[in-house]
């Protein structure tokens, strides 16, 4: 079952060479192969082409096919010897030297290509056809390319190679390097599982907060655009909290015996005249304000209103720059009962003077 596994992975190696794998593993460039023309087409350009190795691999190539290896080996190691370290050059000469059944000549240039391009997929497959022992060496390489690119994949195959590697060497030199490969393999693929899983959460995470937030705009383009909906309430009120100072104007001032006016200083709204000089103005006790209000979207807008309530103990607050005029007094008496400035039983003349008619001034 193994090796049926195993040689379904091989298969899908081998048809990943030419597209997937190429971006993994390094390859050499390759001579291209006359198509159009075979041997006897070539014989009459040998002569003139004995110094280009292109040449000399498609002759060699055509040699094989047709079965004369006896030329396919001398004119491929004339290529070789003109491109000593082609990795290509040499990898054609292995798969010629195979073909003739000349194992040690074919292994010498596999292990020759190998020697100038590690990577080079193709020369390792055909190499442990000869060498098994290389199979460790191709565990490795695909180990490193599976740390490289955190490739389950590409784990799964070494660990393929290293078992075929025991199978065929159980105590072999490399056998305790296998198997530690083996654990490593696994330790990477639990690894990379780990960090899948974590990935996929978080894109999970990413998606649901993305459909989330998408789900909030369209609920608020939908209140703004096509509900009439109450949207809250708000609620202030209002006290004078500093004592604010005002001045009587100077034609009034022979009419008032306060010359200063202090907002929460004034008790009972009456001005009184005569020589007493501690005797306030006229009053204003307290003034307060409240408000209550809401508002509603209609379309886009939003529609706001309010309530307001105040109260005050005067007919009319004076604030900041107000000015009253046209007084009428009115001459009264009236009789002290009891205050700390003036004796029981003093007889005091004032005026009541309308709220409305003082001037003022801050």
């Amino acid at each position: 079952m193994r090796k049926l596994i195993f040689l379904s992975i091989v298969m899908l190696i081998g048809l990943s060479f030419g597209g997937e794998y190429d971006n993994l593993f390094s390859k050499p460039a390759e001579f291209p192969l006359y198509t159009d023309r075979t041997l006897m087409d070539m014989v009459p350009e040998l002569e003139s082409n004995l110094n280009n190795p292109e040449f000399l691999y498609n002759y060699a190539w055509k040699a094989k096919e047709e079965g004369d290896y006896s030329s396919a080996v001398n004119y491929i190691e004339k290529a070789v010897a003109l491109r000593p370290q082609n990795p290509f050059l040499h990898f054609k000469a292995g798969q010629i030297y195979l073909a003739k059944g000349d194992n040690a000549n074919a292994q010498k240039h596999f292990e020759k290509a190998l020697e100038n391009e590690y990577e080079y997929l193709d020369a390792w497959h055909e190499l442990i056809k000869i060498a098994p022992e290389y199979y460790y060496n191709l565990a490795q390489l695909f180990g490193e390319k599976a740390h490289q690119f955190s490739r389950e994949d590409l784990a799964d195959i070494a660990i393929e190679y290293y078992n075929d590697y025991l199978e065929k060497f159980p105590s072999g030199e490399y056998a305790d390097g296998a198997h530690s490969g083996i654990r490593d393999m696994e330790l990477l693929k639990s690894e990379i599982t780990s960090q899948k899983k974590i990935k996929k959460q978080r894109e999970q995470q990413q998606k649901s907060l993305a459909e989330k937030r998408l789900a909030q705009r369209r609920e608020m383009e939908e209140f703004r655009t096509t509900r009439r909906r109450f949207v809250g309430i708000f609620f202030n009120t209002f006290s004078p909290t500093e004592n604010f100072l005002y001045t009587i104007k100077d034609d009034w001032r022979d009419k008032c015996i306060t010359k200063r006016i202090y907002q929460k200083d004034l008790p009972e709204g009456y001005i009184k005249q005569g020589d007493y000089d501690t005797v306030n103005a006229f009053g204003v006790t307290t003034l307060s304000e409240f408000a209550i209000g809401g508002g509603y979207f209609v379309g886009p807008f939003i529609l706001r209103g309010s309530i307001i309530m105040g109260r005050s103990s005067l007919k009319r607050t004076y604030l900041e720059d107000t000015t009253v005029t046209q007084p009428e007094i009115i001459a009264e008496h009236d009789t002290v009962i009891d205050d700390s400035t003036y004796h029981a039983g003093d007889i005091i003349q004032y005026a009541r003077i309308s709220r409305d008619d003082i001037p003022v001034s801050v």
